[in-house]
């Protein structure tokens, strides 16, 4: 039985030649990856050579395509398609204040591509700054289209709620014909707003909206057909509002 055990090792066991064989193969196909490996790393080698930036919204309004493809360029620093480091393009592009969203993908085999959600001004922020709708500040090299929008100026912190409000405000006024120029909240939390046609609705600092609607109710019986000669509204009276008329020299 011991002879018969021994028989089947040795026939179990490879051959010398295939073990020698394998091995080779193994050290080629190694030497193979390895090359392979190095050309790849070499930028000139696959190398990016285009750029793609297009808008995740319909059209870019305050971005212009051209220059976001010439920041790309300068933040590649590897070009070749298996090193370009994606990470590093997308971060650049968040670090441009009207760019909401950003993502960058590479596309077989010589493209990059960048789509840019562009951010949506929903009011300026005091003088130099905006916010988006969802009432975060952010802070451009230029305002563009979003000068005409509504300013809200108010402490640091206050810029979610001034936006719900005004929000809330302006939604009430439209129905009269009113439109907001701007809204003024003080550090004791007074509020005061300005209409697109030059008068001033003094709010005070409290039920604010409560107080909106008091003086609306009796706009179009009271004000209306001298809203013109208005110069000043003041709501901060519990039964009723004072009104400033304009100074006729």
């Amino acid at each position: 039985m011991s002879q018969a055990l021994f028989n089947k090792q040795q026939s179990s066991r490879w051959p010398l030649g295939i073990i020698i064989l394998s091995s080779g193969v193994v050290c080629i196909v190694i030497i193979v990856l390895t090359y392979i490996s190095f050309k790849l790393a070499d930028p000139k080698v696959l190398p990016i050579t285009k750029i793609v930036v297009s808008p995740l919204n319909k059209k870019f309004t305050n971005l212009d395509s051209k220059k976001l493809v010439e920041i790309v360029e300068k933040t590649l620093t590897d070009r070749g398609f298996f090193h370009v480091n994606v990470r590093a393009v997308r971060n650049e592009m968040l670090r441009q204040p009207w760019v909401s969203k950003a993502t960058v993908k590479r596309s077989w085999r010589d493209k990059l591509i960048i789509q840019i959600r562009e951010q949506k001004p929903a009011a300026r922020w005091g003088k130099k700054e905006l916010l988006n709708e969802n009432g975060e500040v952010f802070s451009p090299d230029f305002l563009g289209k979003a000068k005409t929008l509504v300013r809200l100026t108010g402490p640091a912190g206050t810029q979610k709620i001034m936006l719900a409000h005004y929000k809330e405000m302006s939604a009430r006024l439209q129905v009269f014909g009113l439109g907001v120029r701007e809204i003024l909240l003080t550090d004791r939390r007074a509020w005061t707003l300005y209409t697109d046609d030059g008068k001033t609705l003094v709010m005070g600092r409290e039920d604010i909206l409560n107080r909106l609607q008091r003086f609306l109710i009796g706009y179009p019986k009271e004000l209306a057909s001298r809203w013109s000669e208005v110069n000043k509204v003041d709501l901060r009276y519990s039964n009723g509002l004072a009104v400033s008329n304009k100074k006729i020299l």
